[in-house]
């Protein structure tokens, strides 16, 4: 083992058994941010921009990428068999078996914030625009335009399988649906302090 490697371990959570361990390299005296996927585990040196996708019962790499500019604030989402990720201005997700990219959001500012549940990626793109997308599709769902007139501020809220859309200082429901495989999603926005509207049937 290389003085500037390091180890990582697998411990049975039913008996501390140690099930398995795994040098991997540091660069520049600096460790990389490790995280969990589904049949998998990876990590990502920021001295190299290289994200790399293990296969947790070989502890073999399944596949690398460069990214240089992985925004580390935001950690990876994982979701199905894609991971979402910020890379600079863009979310995007990658595909788990290959490291490819299924889709990107782009955005204008490194300012944003994201919002997430099993099925729909939102993401608010400071003073420019909100965005929600099908996660497993790519398609988007709502685009909303950047702030004018009386539309002062505008957030997303995901309870479960509903999303929903709050500004502060009007009310309007979207008409109609929109369907995902299975289930129905009503789209609404409203104001914090206003309840919403009860949907028609």
């Amino acid at each position: 083992k290389q003085p500037e490697d390091f180890s990582l371990y697998e411990i049975s959570a039913s008996d501390n058994r140690l099930l398995w361990h795994k040098d991997l390299p540091a660069f520049d005296g600096q460790s990389p941010q490790l995280g969990l996927a589904p049949d998998s585990f990876y990590s990502y040196m920021r001295a190299t921009g290289r994200l790399t996708m293990f296969d947790d019962r070989t502890r073999e790499p399944r596949w690398t990428r460069e990214l240089p500019n992985l925004d580390q604030t935001v950690p990876p989402i994982t979701a199905g068999n894609l991971m979402i990720v910020k890379s600079g201005t863009d979310y995007r997700a990658l595909r788990l078996s290959d490291g490819s990219d299924a889709w990107t959001v782009p955005t204008k500012t490194l300012s944003t914030s994201e919002l997430t549940n099993d099925r729909v990626l939102a993401v608010f793109d400071h003073d420019e625009r909100s965005v929600a997308v099908d996660i497993a599709t790519g398609k988007t769902i709502v685009d909303l335009p950047p702030r004018k007139r009386c539309f002062k501020e505008t957030s997303f809220t995901l309870c479960r399988r509903r999303l929903s859309l709050w500004p502060w200082t009007w009310r309007k429901v979207f008409a109609g649906k929109r369907r995902f495989p299975g289930e129905w999603h009503r789209l609404a926005w409203a104001p914090a302090f206003m309840p919403a509207p009860k949907p028609e049937n």
